[in-house]
């Protein structure tokens, strides 16, 4: 029986033995590598593809359970507004947490005046407050009754584009408070709640596509993103029945970055809806089209061109369009 075995692998190998022998040993190899290559590249197209598709297709949230609830931090602007309205749109109630009281009760009577059916409960919590102990108590509170069905980690502290060494202090501190700490100990407050639900329940977590390079003049910030990164990572191989996704989008045209406007930038509410619709089929996501093309040729372009690009061409570039901004402001 062993020997019958092996005889079937070595004829399994056949192919490539008589491909190396037509070839030569050394023509061999390098074409070996040249279609493993195009193999690759030609999977990564197909599964680009493949993916947009689907992000263009109706939306189906139904497996969370109908009448549920959706969590959402940092809902009052940007990415975690507009998951609000989208969820929102597919028939969640919603509680919502921000700093800016006024910002969510404009949010909740968007909501409520065109989805009246909908229950909508605000939480007004300013997470630079959220390392000291006890502060997620009465949070949990409010949510333990409710029937949570997807949790959005969107809550956010931005950068400055300026040197480590010019950079405040009181900014690196508000970046590693807001970044990692809600995001940590509410989704350890929820996480009994969350798998012990009947039917499929989701953590989303939004990084950032800086945690995937190096980013110089934000360091602080793109650290806490690939905190970020390695803790949603790692919560999915914990939890593998949980739809986990890792949110990292390139620029979003939001108040982190300033507004920024160009064919390198999408909208909130395209960032949201891409997260959406690549719930429950991927691990990490970008969003978009856009965003898969950058951050994959991020990638894959050596590091000190990279490095090079980015020091001397995007901050650069970023920098100057901020201060132009504050010139207009000011004129």
């Amino acid at each position: 029986m062993i020997s019958s075995i092996m005889s079937s692998v070595g004829m399994a190998f056949d192919p490539i033995k008589n491909f190396f022998e037509k070839r030569g040993t050394i023509d061999g190899v390098f074409q070996a590598i040249g279609m493993c290559i195009t193999a690759y590249f030609l999977f990564q197209i197909l599964s680009f593809i493949r993916r947009n598709i689907n992000r263009a297709k109706p939306l189906d949230l139904s497996r969370y359970g109908k009448g549920s609830w959706a969590v959402v931090t940092g809902a009052s602007s940007g990415i975690g507004r507009e998951l609000c309205l989208e969820l929102a749109k597919q028939g969640f109630n919603l509680v919502c947490i921000s700093k800016t009281e006024s910002k969510l009760r404009k949010l909740e009577d968007e909501i409520l005046s065109k989805y009246p059916s909908l229950r909508v409960q605000l939480i007004v919590s300013d997470f630079n407050n959220s390392h000291k102990e006890g502060f997620f108590d009465s949070i949990y509170e409010t949510l333990e009754p409710l029937d949570i069905s997807i949790l959005i980690n969107d809550a956010a502290v931005g950068h400055e584009w300026a040197p480590f060494h010019e950079s405040p202090e009181d900014l690196f501190r508000s970046e590693i408070i807001v970044n990692i700490f809600p995001c940590t100990i509410l989704t350890k407050k929820l996480i009994h709640k969350l798998k012990a639900r009947q039917i499929t329940t989701a953590i989303i977590n939004v990084g950032s596509a800086g945690s995937t390079v190096q980013m110089p003049y934000a360091s602080c910030y793109a650290s806490t993103k690939a905190y970020i990164r390695q803790f949603t990572r790692t919560l999915k191989v914990e939890y593998p029945h949980l739809d986990i996704l890792l949110v990292e989008p390139f620029y979003v045209k939001t108040g982190m970055v300033k507004y920024r406007d160009y064919i390198d930038t999408i909208t909130p509410a395209q960032a949201a809806r891409g997260i959406l619709a690549d719930l429950g089929k991927y691990e990490i996501t970008n969003t978009h089209w856009k965003d898969d093309i950058i951050v994959g040729m991020f990638k894959l372009t050596p590091k000190p061109i990279r490095d090079f690009i980015t020091k001397n061409i995007i901050v650069p570039q970023e920098k100057k369009r901020r201060e132009n901004l504050e010139k207009d402001k000011s004129a």
